[in-house]
């Protein structure tokens, strides 16, 4: 599945600029009370709006975006400037959306066995017998990949 982005750049910068509407929206429907007719208007307008840009932020994918947008939230609310009901419900929306737009695999949500510690820690030792092999001349200029590659790595990590 492809990330949204909308007239925007890149997905990420959608992400932001929605993160930022979301936090704004945030402010406004759940504010200080004001005029009765002004409160109505705010939740008939407001939470269709908020519910959207919920949508569209967890459809760009951008977990930057969904890290600032909860941030914000969560400072808003323990600023006084909104209300807790009004936050958790965008923010739950927001994860539900987000789950359920988005490929999980690129998340490293998939099934099997996550191999890069190992694997980082295979590197290490390589470049460490690398370093302790050629320790006054080095392999040359650009040809440490494929030093590794052929002298120091195991074949299951090539």
């Amino acid at each position: 599945m492809t990330r949204w982005s909308g007239p925007f750049s890149t997905p990420n910068v959608a992400g932001l600029e929605l993160s930022l509407l979301v936090i704004v929206l945030l402010m406004i429907i759940g504010g200080n009370k004001g005029r009765r007719s002004f409160e109505v208007c705010k939740y008939i307008g407001g939470v269709p709006l908020l519910l959207t840009a919920c949508f569209l932020l967890a459809s760009t994918g951008s977990r930057a975006a969904v890290l600032s947008c909860c941030v914000g939230g969560v400072t808003m609310c323990l600023l006084g400037t909104t209300y807790w009901r009004t936050t958790i419900v965008s923010l739950l929306s927001i994860a539900i959306f987000y789950v359920l737009t988005n490929d999980q695999s690129r998340y490293g949500l998939s099934v099997g066995p996550d191999q890069s510690v190992s694997d980082r820690l295979l590197l290490w030792r390589a470049s460490l017998s690398l370093m302790n092999d050629h320790i006054w001349n080095g392999v040359g200029f650009n040809r440490l990949s494929s030093a590794l590659d052929y002298w120091y790595l195991p074949m299951e990590v090539k």
